[in-house]
C-alpha cells in the first residue's frame, strides 16, 4: 500500500516504515544542519543552503506535539566559534523540546577544546556523549563515530557499551523496539564521502544480531538513502541544509537504496518518528525546490520485512 502527499517518487517507497510499538509518542530527526565551508563550494555546489536549514529548524520548532529533538551531527561548520552558531542559536530560542544529540566530524572543529565548550554551553554537559532514551516501549540509542577523535580505549569501551546496551534492551521487557544512531553512514551511494567502514565493521554486526533493533539512522552523507541489510532498515538522514551530496545511481551503487527513483541529488529534509498505538511511521518531510513548504512521502514496511511497493 502507498499514499502519496504530492511527493517527488523518490520519497514514496521508503520514507513510512511501519512496525508495532505500545505507547504514544513523536521524536523529529535532523542532521548536517552545517553551513557550507567556503572550500566546500568548490567541489559541491551551493544552493541557499543557509535558508533551507533555517525553514527546517522553523518547521520542527513549530511542532508543538514533538517529545524530543534527534541531531545526527554536525551541527555547525566549526563547532569550536561562536559565529558559526548563530543561526542554530536562533533556532534553540524557539525548540523547546529536548536533543538528543551525536556529535560529527565538524563538531570537533577546529579545536576540540573550544567545542566542547561551546556545546556544553548551548546543548548541556552531557551533549554528544553516547547514551540511551527511553520513549514508551521504543529505545533510542545514540554514540560517537568519530573514530579518530576517541583513544583506542574509548572506542573499545565504547563498542563494549554498545553491545552490553542493546543486550540489556533485549532483556528489558518494557521495551519492544530499539533505534540505533551515529553521524557517519555505514552504508551511503554518496559520491562526496566513503561509507563509515569503522561503524560498519564495529557496531554492524552487534546491531543485526540483536532481536530489537529494527531502524538504523545516519548522517554525514547530505542525502535521503535507505538500505535493507541483514534483515534491518537503515536510513541516509544528511538533509538538513548541508551542501547537498550527488550520488552514485543505476549500476554504480556501492548498495542498493531502495528509494524510487534515481536522481543525483535528494531534497533537503527533516524526519518525524510517530509512535501511535500499536505503530511507528517515520516518515520523511522533503523541502520543495520552490521553499513553498514540505513534501511527505509514505511508503510502507511491516515489521522489519520490505513490501513489495
Amino acid at each position: 500500500m502507498m499514499t502519496r502527499t504530492g511527493v517527488a517518487g523518490w520519497l514514496l517507497v521508503s520514507s513510512l516504515l511501519v512496525v508495532h510499538v505500545a505507547a504514544a509518542q513523536r521524536l523529529l530527526i535532523v542532521s548536517d544542519t552545517q553551513k557550507p565551508l567556503w572550500i566546500e563550494t568548490l567541489q559541491v555546489k551551493a544552493d541557499e543552503n543557509e535558508d533551507a536549514t533555517r525553514r527546517i529548524l522553523k518547521a520542527i520548532a513549530a511542532d508543538s506535539t514533538a517529545d524530543a529533538l534527534i541531531h545526527l551531527g554536525d551541527i555547525t561548520a566549526l563547532s569550536g566559534l561562536d559565529r558559526e552558531w548563530s543561526l542554530i542559536d536562533e533556532a534553540l530560542r524557539e525548540i523547546r523540546v529536548p536533543i538528543l544529540y551525536t556529535r560529527g566530524n565538524h563538531d570537533y572543529l577546529p579545536i576540540r577544546s573550544w567545542a566542547d565548550e561551546k556545546i556544553r554551553e548551548r546543548l548541556g554537559p552531557d551533549a554528544g556523549r553516547r547514551n540511551v532514551w527511553r520513549f514508551g516501549s521504543l529505545a533510542i540509542l545514540l554514540f560517537d563515530s568519530n573514530e579518530g577523535k576517541l583513544s583506542a580505549d574509548e572506542n573499545r569501551e565504547q563498542e563494549r557499551w554498545f553491545d552490553s546496551t542493546l543486550t540489556s534492551l533485549d532483556e528489558d521487557e518494557s521495551i519492544r523496539w530499539v533505534v540505533a544512531g551515529c553521524h557517519h553512514s555505514p552504508y551511503t551511494n554518496s559520491t562526496i564521502i566513503a561509507p563509515s567502514e569503522h561503524v560498519r565493521e564495529r557496531y554492524i554486526p552487534s546491531f543485526v544480531i540483536h532481536a530489537k533493533t529494527t531502524l538504523f539512522i545516519s548522517g554525514h552523507a547530505h542525502a535521503y538513502e535507505r538500505f535493507e541489510e541483514d534483515g534491518k532498515t537503515f536510513l541516509v538522514l544528511g538533509g538538513g541544509g548541508g551542501l547537498r551530496q550527488p550520488l552514485l545511481t543505476g549500476n554504480q551503487q556501492r548498495w542498493a537504496d531502495k528509494t524510487a527513483a534515481g536522481t543525483e541529488l535528494r531534497p533537503f529534509h527533516y524526519s518525524v518518528i510517530d509512535v501511535v498505538g500499536e505503530e511507528l511511521r517515520v516518515r520523511v518531510f522533503a523541502l520543495r525546490n520552490d521553499r513553498t513548504g514540505f513534501d511527505v512521502g509514505e511508503g510502507v514496511m511491516r515489521g522489519i520485512e520490505s513490501m513489495s511497493l
